[in-house]
């Protein structure tokens, strides 16, 4: 299917930073098409040379599609492929807008419009470029993000006023931390700005942490604090870590689980800490309990290798992932324990065993996307109901307790026919936890809908409604990136607000697990499984 663009009725927000003494269109833009079910964020990236045109459009999800635009006065067009769909566009220019139609060729007309990005001139001072910053913080991300309240949106304008005024007392760490704090104002987790997760911006130690049933606890680190594994974290810098976990939960919006998730990241980082105002320093002194006893022991950050694809905890409960840019050793013993299937395949994105001494298909999706080097979602699904109407199936457990999103459309209709299958109707169990988000969340929601499914583990890291899509602001001079929300997905029972596209609709009552399941960490380095045991044994009844 060809898509025709044509801009000439409004509707999506693009901007440009036309040069001095060029034509107009020359620059960066940005705008939104307005689809059936969403605004979709939209970047377009024009130069000219030799009075030829070329340019490449960004879309999210999908690499950069080169353009060669047509333009006469002010009016622009040009076609583009996407997949098997062809889209052209055509707009006019009034000013620093475009508006205009976005044409499925044999299809629909969506409307968009465009608007010119403010110029970004060389800073005079380290105040002025941050200036700069909150100017494309208030005029972009504010403006695009339909999470806030009327009353969230004012707070977070009034909180931008006054970091604008204190910006010359401030140090860099502390304005990183207010602006992370304004992001998390719209209590919306998609909501945020990009720190240490979904992008690696700032330095760690050294250590990764994770919450257990009983405390916080080292289960990875490099070798040189490889002492440190299997020991309670009691005080980062002096600070409580029960303390300190609240105190960075106001970084980022999210409900307790999703906090349980994120906060051993900004916990274990020295401009979160120095931000924070409890560090004064880059080394921190970790008090840890190990065997009975006490100790403290200084650690010294790494040196940040930034990254622009997610960096997920739950990767280093496994000791069987390996990651290039952190040299570490596991707290996870393997020659005295087996790996349990949950920490197997770390690196795919979804596989299944077939447990043959309790006829249960296990399936663990991780990533709601499909893998570069395997076999495609749609191939893996086909296996997946081959394997149920091959076998005399007692049950299937699905794990999600690690998928922390992606694209819910990979799996929609693969959950969706899941559930309705007559062999696994009623015999169907779902692994959740705190890294079950966005995506992951949904797919839960699916299978949960209707009583369709038990749920075993502990509650998702986010809300059954909640914001998500849009798109990423990258501030200009500091380089930080924020990302805003403007798709709502409906979860729960609850009407959703008027006049609010779905991206989902879904009528859940909740995502509590029935049977609540958290692990301690001597169940952990065990190598037990508590969330398939109490699953299993259900089937076993």
């Amino acid at each position: 299917m060809r898509i025709r663009l044509l801009l000439a009725s409004s509707s999506v927000v693009v901007a440009c930073i036309a040069p001095e003494g060029g034509s107009g269109w020359s620059g960066d833009w940005e705008g939104f098409v307005e689809t059936t079910n969403q605004s979709v964020f939209t970047n377009l990236e024009l130069t000219e040379a030799d009075s030829t045109w070329t340019g490449q459009l960004r879309l999210p999800g999908a690499p950069p599609i080169a353009v060669a635009p047509d333009t006469r006065g002010d009016t622009i067009s040009f076609d583009i492929e996407l997949g098997p769909q062809q889209i052209a566009f055509t707009g006019v220019r009034d000013s620093d807008s475009v508006v205009g139609d976005a044409a499925v060729v044999d299809g629909p007309v969506f409307p968009f419009s465009l608007r010119r990005l403010p110029s970004v001139t060389e800073p005079r001072s380290r105040v002025d470029a941050w200036r700069q910053d909150l100017d494309h913080v208030e005029r972009r991300f504010l403006a695009y993000d339909r999470s806030y309240s009327d009353d969230t949106r004012a707070e977070a304008v009034r909180r931008l006023e006054q970091l604008r005024g204190e910006l010359g007392q401030l140090s860099d760490p502390e304005i990183v931390v207010r602006l992370s704090q304004i992001a998390a104002l719209a209590d919306n987790a998609h909501t945020r700005m990009y720190l240490l997760r979904n992008r690696l911006a700032l330095r760690r130690y050294p250590v990764r942490m994770w919450w257990f049933r009983d405390g916080l606890y080292v289960v990875r680190a490099s070798p040189e604090y490889a002492n440190m594994l299997r020991c309670r974290v009691t005080t980062i810098a002096g600070v409580d870590v029960q303390s300190l976990r609240d105190q960075v939960g106001e970084l980022f919006a999210g409900n307790e689980s999703w906090v349980n998730y994120k906060s051993p990241y900004f916990m274990a980082s020295p401009e979160i800490l120095q931000g924070l105002g409890v560090l004064d320093t880059d080394a921190a002194r970790f008090a840890v309990e190990c065997n009975g006893g006490i100790q403290e022991i200084e650690i010294t950050p790494d040196t940040l290798i930034a990254l622009t694809r997610p960096t997920e905890n739950w990767w280093s409960l496994s000791p069987l992932h390996v990651d290039s840019t952190f040299q570490t050793v596991s707290a996870f013993d393997t020659t005295a324990v087996g790996v349990p299937l949950y920490l197997q395949q770390p690196s795919q994105h979804y596989w299944m065993i077939y447990l043959a001494e309790l006829d249960v298909l296990y399936l663990q999706y991780n990533r709601s996307q499909n893998m570069s080097d395997g076999p495609s979602f749609s191939d893996f699904a086909e296996s997946v109901f081959a394997e149920i109407d091959g076998r005399d199936i007692r049950a299937v457990a699905v794990d999600l307790r690690f998928n922390t999103g992606g694209n819910q459309g990979t799996a929609r209709a693969f959950f969706e026919e899941l559930a309705s299958h007559p062999k696994v109707a009623d015999r169907l169990f779902v692994i959740t936890g705190p890294a079950t988000f966005s995506a992951g969340l949904y797919h839960a929601g699916q299978l949960a809908e209707g009583g369709r499914a038990r749920l075993v583990g502990q509650h998702p890291g986010d809300h059954l409604d909640s914001w998500s899509e849009g798109g990423n602001i990258v501030l200009p001079h500091s380089g930080y990136t924020m990302h805003f929300a403007n798709g709502f997905h409906s979860g729960s029972t609850a009407e959703p607000p008027s006049g609010v596209r779905l991206m989902s609709d879904l009528s859940v009552e909740s995502l509590e697990p029935g049977v609540p399941v958290q692990m301690s960490f001597v169940e952990y380095v065990r190598g037990e499984d508590l969330a398939l045991h109490e699953a299993l044994r259900r089937v076993e009844r």
